[in-house]
């Protein structure tokens, strides 16, 4: 059988610091490391509730290679002639939910040049207030941001409805954090299977 500190030992390999790399990705847009329109497409700007939701989702990182790892006994693991549809079933729906991040990305994340402060990320609804909607007919996003009303957070609350504000945010999380589990859970099965394959016979 294959030990826990055997599995995460072979993180060590090729597999496992990749895996390593796409993981740390969120924490990476925790720092200032990067500009803000850069880490935005690494970790979507969520308003004031970015630090939980990032929280979440490295809660989610850290477990998926946890769950990996007790899968070491399943026929999908074990059966060489599943691995093909394994990995490509999982990297299919991986693949799905980068694109549809990307096509949310595009729609409701802008990117508002501040002289003072440089290009901030933020995260908008899918509806304006019938209010403002009205009175700024055929007006894009980044410019109700950027030239008419400002960008800040209170601002955002109250030119988006509610709805679609809370809508569009729950998407981009969802999506993001569905990619980053299965890209992470792709890392994790390739270093399992590599290490079952080396033929290593740790007891747990």
């Amino acid at each position: 059988m294959i030990s826990i500190n055997a599995y995460y030992k072979h993180f060590q390999s090729l597999y496992g610091v990749v895996t390593a790399a796409v993981a740390a990705m969120p924490l990476i847009s925790l720092s200032p490391i990067l500009p803000s329109d850069w880490d935005s497409w690494i970790y979507p700007p969520l308003g004031d509730s970015s630090f939980m939701f990032k929280f979440i989702t490295t809660v989610f990182i850290i477990l998926a290679p946890i769950l990996v790892f007790f899968t070491k006994s399943s026929k999908y693991v074990l059966n060489p002639e599943m691995h093909p549809r394994l990995f490509i079933t999982l990297g299919t729906i991986a693949l799905f939910f980068l694109v549809t991040y990307s096509i949310l990305y595009l729609r409701v994340v802008n990117v508002v040049k501040d002289k003072s402060e440089g290009p901030q990320a933020v995260s908008v609804g899918f509806c304006l207030n019938d209010t403002i909607e009205k009175s700024n007919p055929n007006t894009s996003d980044l410019t109700l941001l950027q030239q008419t009303y400002g960008a800040d957070e209170e601002t955002i609350t109250k030119l988006w409805t509610p709805g679609s504000l809370f809508a569009a945010r729950l998407l981009l999380f969802a999506s993001c954090t569905f990619f980053y589990i299965l890209a992470i859970a792709i890392g994790s099965l390739a270093v399992l299977i590599d290490l079952l394959n080396k033929g290593t016979k740790l007891v747990t």
